[in-house]
């Protein structure tokens, strides 16, 4: 009896079931209202007058441990006008970011810091024994201490925040940001956390971009550091044993095809020969066999069997089109 009662809900569908609403909203149409992932994100600082050059100033965005994204507070106000409420905004605030660093072995983020303190603060460049002679009752042995006013251009002209999601970007841009406040971290007996930089930045205004991911939109992104070896999951990689899996014969077919629609003869023939070294000698029954098999077992289970396969689709996150990214001033001129 409890058999099939157990039938009949499958067969309806009653309370076998995904979570349809979840799935419609989160994973239909290439996955394009999914919530973004906190850790997927990349910073470049955007300077001409640090000592690390282009290759250190990429580094030191890589030892972003963690960043705020801008938030915003406006100054409003609420008047009376014969008891009816009036709501009059008159200013936007811009509320400093905070940005934690790694405090690196190479002192890439020190270094960073330096360079600004020097471009600005003229106390770190005196010889130590200045430090040493009276000065408060006799003549001024320098006139240079303290802030200084010979810096014309900001040292930052901005500090660039992307995060990273279905290899698209988000963008928002601090203009002129100025430190207002850096901490080097604490060390502690018996502890075994890494150390950490903190500073605080405040900017001008805030400019916003997105679009596709590339070394052309955003800066020093996989210039250095970054395994560019393809995931053996992938076509390109080895691909797997599956017909409808990912990596499989339809996944590489189809990423064969959109090689091929974009001039990339090369890359479609080295997955065609990648794809037939690894089904050499493989049985396209047994395999179909066993994915019909997991597929049944989803079913079973309650869990949407087609999260499983590849499904090459126009709304796929493959193929999707790429957005255009919003146009911005340049600001390295």
């Amino acid at each position: 009896m409890s058999l099939n009662s157990f039938l009949k809900q499958l067969g309806t569908g009653d309370e076998i079931r995904d979570f349809s609403h979840a799935t419609k909203t989160f994973v239909d149409g290439g996955m394009r209202l999914h919530p973004k992932h906190s850790f997927s994100y990349h910073v470049f600082f955007e300077t001409e007058f640090s000592s690390l050059g282009p290759t250190g100033i990429i580094e030191a965005g890589m030892m972003v441990k963690s960043v705020a994204l801008p938030s915003y507070q406006m100054d409003v106000k609420k008047y009376n006008a014969y008891n009816r409420t009036n709501i009059s905004q008159s200013k936007i605030n811009y509320n400093p970011v905070s940005i934690t660093f790694h405090d690196d072995m190479a002192d890439v983020v020190r270094q960073l810091w330096y360079d600004y303190y020097k471009y600005y603060y003229l106390d770190s460049i005196h010889d130590p024994g200045l430090y040493k002679a009276p000065h408060k009752y006799t003549a001024r042995q320098t006139q240079d201490w303290g802030y200084s006013t010979n810096a014309a251009y900001p040292f930052f002209t901005a500090i660039r925040i992307y995060q990273l999601h279905q290899k698209q970007f988000s963008e928002y841009t601090l203009i002129n940001p100025i430190i207002t406040e850096f901490m080097h971290g604490t060390h502690t007996a018996g502890s075994s956390d890494p150390v950490e930089h903190q500073m605080q930045v405040m900017f001008e205004t805030v400019k916003y971009a997105s679009g596709q991911i590339s070394s052309d939109t955003v800066k020093g992104f996989s210039m250095f550091h970054y395994d560019h070896t393809p995931s053996p999951l992938t076509p390109a990689g080895g691909g797997t044993q599956s017909i409808m899996g990912p990596g499989g014969l339809l996944d590489t077919v189809s990423s064969i095809t959109g090689d091929l629609a974009g001039g990339n003869i090369l890359g479609a023939a080295f997955k065609g020969v990648m794809a037939a070294e690894n089904f050499k000698g493989a049985s396209f029954k047994e395999i179909a066999k066993s994915e019909f098999s997991a597929g049944l077992g989803d079913v079973l289970r309650g869990k949407d069997p087609t999260q499983r396969y590849y499904m090459p689709s126009n709304t796929n996150s493959k193929t999707a089109p790429a957005t255009t990214a919003v146009q911005y001033p340049k600001l390295d001129q």
